[in-house]
């Protein structure tokens, strides 16, 4: 965002203009400037007098001070990411589909067991024919 300051008042002490018409120049300077938004931010009256041999008068003229406010990138600013929860890991292995290796079956006996084709567990412990 970049920002200007602005002011616009009254011309002279004989000047007829309202406050409204001085909010107005000040917005027809915004919009010569380019502004976005104007932020009032203030008074800037001026007081002006003369003076002659003892006599003399003094007005004030009023007047505005404004922020002209220019965005430089989207106002509403970058979109925000939408939550999204990564897919869950596939399940660890617990296996290698096809593997085998020794175990003791029932009875305390010497076999073999191989991995299931899921790699979820191990068949159940083979030590082969009766004896």
């Amino acid at each position: 965002m970049e920002v200007a300051l602005l002011e616009a008042r009254q011309e002279s002490g004989y000047s007829l203009d309202s406050n409204e018409d001085v909010i107005a120049k000040l917005r027809a300077a915004a919009a010569q400037h380019g502004c976005d938004g104007l932020l009032m931010t203030g008074s800037a009256d001026s007081v002006v007098g003369s003076s002659n041999h003892g006599t003399g008068s003094v007005s004030t003229l009023k007047g505005y001070k404004a922020s002209c406010l220019v965005w430089t990138t989207d106002p509403a600013g970058p979109p925000v990411p939408v939550a999204v929860q990564p897919p869950p890991p596939p399940p660890i292995p617990h296996c290698v589909p096809g593997e085998s290796r020794a175990c003791v079956g029932p009875g305390g006996c010497s076999g073999g067991q191989a991995c299931a084709a899921d790699g979820k567990h191990y068949e159940p412990c083979d030590c082969g024919p009766p004896k």
